[in-house]
Order: structure tokens, then C-alpha cells, then sequence
């Protein structure tokens, strides 16, 4: 079923496209496209196997769908993107006649992220752009299909955790009140500003979200996409990543709104503003332990150092703080051009 799935769509899209020559150019195109659909048919087959242990196989399934990108990101490393969008068709075939229709969303999104990261290697982009594009791309997905389950199912996924949680959390309360609990009025409130936090800083999470995703799919199939014979690049050393200037400008604009504007709470205007501020704050974060790491590589620290480093940043606040500082400083000053001489 595979092949001759892959074999109808390949042969039908390629076959304008087949070298009118001499017989011999003719004979190499023929074998050129017989490989392509076979590979293509054994991908998908992988594919379709990877995809009914997920649909059916509880537990075991949650790890399975960290693999369901590598055919993607396998044949649209290898192969023109053409052949890739052909593969990307076939495999919603496969995932329609296999699950259900509603399962296709999610088949796009392991989809488009694999031939992303497959398209990338291809062109010999680095790991760090490969990285950056990839969660772009699942952000964009996800947004998109938040929109259009609002738009034309009426389901809101925010609004229904909410819903969820905060019904969970007021029998717990209405419990602790009926045993004469004091504390029940206090967890109550709590929960309202916890669940009004989290609705205002969905949009950062969804961000964040993407990047740790997409950094899983990346460390779990690159080094298995290695092993089949296609060339992923390696990560930069992390005291390396140096973001750009502008990024600096931007994060100055938004604090300088933030204290001059001061938008009335629960706004748009508002929730766009913490949500763009934090952010930028990671950014600047990640900028201020590169320089950390930068100058631990200029010393010849141990990572042993660098580790113990890290992690009193992240335990101890005002550390944290500190790095804030330094990302700044280094993005407006070059202090690594200074460190360097």
C-alpha cells in the first residue's frame, strides 16, 4: 500500500520533469526516481508504525511521538523539496486512513517540523538556525490551530483548563471549609491570582513551549539522523551565541512602555507588554551566562565550574539578576571584544 502510494503521487508529480535525452540519461533518471520511492515508501512505512504505537500503545506513546518528525527530517535531508511535499501529502493520507481526521493537525505539525529541520540540513544551515526556525514553526502551528478551534469549533483550550482547574481547586476549598479549616479562604484567592497569572502569560508559555519541544526533537533525532548517513551539524560551543543589538533596543522600548504607559491590568495592551518583556528578560539571560561561560573559556575553567555556576543562578535570585545585567551590558558594550584584548 505504501509504495504504491508513494509510487502514484511521485510518479505523477515528477513525471513532466524526467530527462528527455539519450537513452542512458533516460535509463539514470528512471533508477534516480526508483530510489526516491522506495525510500519514500519505507520511510512511510516506518512512519505509519511509529504512528499506530502512539495511537494504540498507552504510556509507550508519549516516546514514540519524540520520533515521529525522523522520516521527515530523514527524506527531506536527502531529497529535493518537492519529493518532501509529496512524502508530507502521503503521510495525511496515511494518518487519516489510520486515526481520524481530527488526528491530522497533529501529523501537520510533526510534519512541516521534520521537513523544516530536514530542509535546513540540506542547505547546510547551522544547528542554532535550525533550532530558532524549527520552534518558529511549531509556534506558528500552534497559534494557528488555537485560532481556528476558537474560530470554527468554538473550543478554547485556555478558557477550558481554566475552567478545569479552578472547579478542582474550589471542591478542595469547599472540603477544607466543611472541616473548619481556616486556610480555605486563603487557598481560594491564591488560586485566582495563579490562574489569572498563567491566562495573562499564556503566550510566553506557548513560547517557551515550542523551544523545549522542538530542543527535544533535536536531541533525540539528530544523532539517530546521523547514524542513517545524513550530516547534522553540531551545536556551537554556547559561549559562542551572541544575539544581535537590536535585540537590546527592542527589550529598552518595551521597559521604557512598560513604566511610562502603565496600561490598565488585564488589557491587551498590557498582557502584550509582560509577556514581550519576559521574553526578552530570557534572551537577555541567555546573552549574560554566555558571557559567563565566554570568560570561563578565556580562564579555562572546568565545566565542573560552569555547572556550579549555573546553578546557584538559578537557585539564588539575585544572581539571576546579575546575568540579567551582564546580557545588557555585553549586548551595548562588547565586553567580549574587551575580554578578547
Amino acid at each position: 500500500m505504501y509504495f504504491s502510494l508513494i509510487q502514484y503521487l511521485m510518479v505523477k508529480y515528477s513525471h513532466a520533469e524526467l530527462f528527455i535525452g539519450s537513452e542512458k540519461g533516460v535509463r539514470s533518471e528512471k533508477v534516480k526516481n526508483a530510489r526516491v520511492i522506495t525510500e519514500g515508501a519505507m520511510l512511510l512505512a516506518v512512519y505509519t508504525i511509529l504512528l499506530l504505537v502512539c495511537l494504540y500503545i498507552p504510556f509507550i506513546n508519549i516516546i514514540t511521538t519524540m520520533f515521529l518528525v525522523l522520516p521527515f527530517l530523514l527524506y527531506s535531508a536527502k531529497h529535493p523539496f518537492k519529493y518532501s511535499f509529496v512524502f508530507f501529502i502521503a503521510s495525511l493520507v496515511v494518518s487519516a486512513l489510520i486515526g481520524t481526521v481530527f488526528f491530522l493537525p497533529f501529523s501537520i505539525i510533526l510534519g512541516t517540523i521534520g521537513i523544516v529541520m530536514g530542509y535546513s540540513v540540506k542547505i547546510k544551515k547551522s544547528k542554532f538556525i535550525i533550532y530558532v526556525a524549527s520552534s518558529l514553526t511549531f509556534l506558528i502551528e500552534l497559534l494557528i490551530g488555537y485560532m481556528v478551534s476558537i474560530k470554527f469549533f468554538h473550543v478554547n483550550f485556555l478558557q477550558y483548563t481554566i475552567k478545569s482547574i479552578r472547579n478542582s481547586f474550589e471542591q478542595s476549598a469547599e472540603l477544607l471549609k466543611v472541616k473548619g479549616l481556616a486556610q480555605a479562604d486563603q487557598v481560594t484567592s491564591q488560586l485566582h491570582t495563579v490562574l489569572s497569572l498563567f491566562q495573562t502569560m499564556f503566550p510566553s508559555l506557548l513560547v517557551i513551549s515550542s523551544f523545549l519541544f522542538v530542543g527535544l526533537f533535536i536531541i533525540i533525532n539528530f544523532p539517530l539522523a546521523r547514524r542513517f548517513g545524513v550530516k547534522v551539524p553540531k551545536w556551537e560551543p554556547f559561549h559562542k551565541i551572541q544575539l544581535p543589538k537590536s535585540v537590546l533596543w527592542y527589550y529598552l522600548i518595551i521597559m521604557i512602555l512598560s513604566l511610562l504607559v502603565n496600561p490598565k491590568s488585564g488589557s491587551y495592551f498590557a498582557m502584550a507588554l509582560l509577556n514581550l518583556a519576559f521574553i526578552f528578560q530570557v534572551l537577555m539571560l541567555i546573552q549574560g551566562f554566555s558571557l559567563i561561560y565566554y570568560f570561563g573559556y578565556i580562564l579555562k575553567w572546568s565545566k565542573g565550574i560552569l555547572s556550579l555556576i549555573t546553578v546557584i543562578a538559578f537557585v539564588f535570585s539575585p544572581f539571576m539578576f546579575i546575568i540579567l545585567v551582564l546580557g545588557i551590558i555585553d549586548l551595548g558594550m562588547d565586553i567580549r571584544s574587551k575580554l578578547r584584548g
